[in-house]
């Protein structure tokens, strides 16, 4: 997984099985499930009833960013969609091995989805005490610092804040032009039909 290529984002509905059990198990690296709010490792069935429960949800959006080959590298999703307020939380994570810069790219195509098709106006972000990759990535694509929760997470190491991140549709048009003109080493493309 290395080098330019193509990439997907597809709805985790119209995955493979194997492709599912790829996400589940990518989601169970200790670098990925560390900077999450839940830190335990899932089970197979714990999978399957959050998979069950995306079915007719719309207030959820779970894409998963596949290879070329079929092979997931990541996910991106989009929670707490709110068609009134026209906002939305999102979380993401990518494989330790995918290529440097297809997290942003991707994201980026996240961003112009909620944005552009689903006219949300605003996306709000959260990121554990710590988690610096997440910080600067938040920061890179315009998203801007709205917050902290203090002593917000347990940790066997102790308590974590968590910071609070927010971007505007507007805030977005001008922090994707830079994005755009930097240069793209990978092709990331939102399925047809979603």
């Amino acid at each position: 997984m290395s080098g330019p290529g193509s990439y997907r984002l597809r709805p985790i509905q119209a995955c493979t099985p194997q492709q599912v059990e790829a996400v589940r198990q990518l989601r169970n690296l200790p670098e990925i499930r560390g900077s999450m709010y839940g830190d335990q490792v899932i089970s197979e069935a714990e999978h399957a009833d959050w998979l069950a429960g995306l079915q007719g949800d719309s207030r959820r959006k779970v894409f998963v960013v596949v290879e070329v080959s079929g092979e997931p590298v990541g996910a991106v999703s989009l929670t707490a969609i709110d068609r009134v307020h026209r906002r939305a939380d999102w979380g993401f994570y990518m494989s330790p091995a995918a290529p440097r810069g297809l997290g942003t790219l991707a994201l980026a195509v996240l961003l112009d989805h909620a944005f552009d098709d689903m006219s949300l106006d605003k996306i709000n972000g959260e990121v554990i005490e710590g988690n610096d990759a997440s910080l600067a990535l938040h920061r890179k694509l315009g998203f801007r610092d709205e917050g902290r929760r203090r002593f917000h997470v347990r940790r066997e190491a102790g308590r974590l804040d968590v910071h609070l991140f927010g971007l505007t549709a507007e805030e977005w048009r001008v922090a994707r032009e830079r994005i755009r003109v930097s240069p793209a080493s990978h092709f990331v493309q939102l399925d047809a039909g979603v």
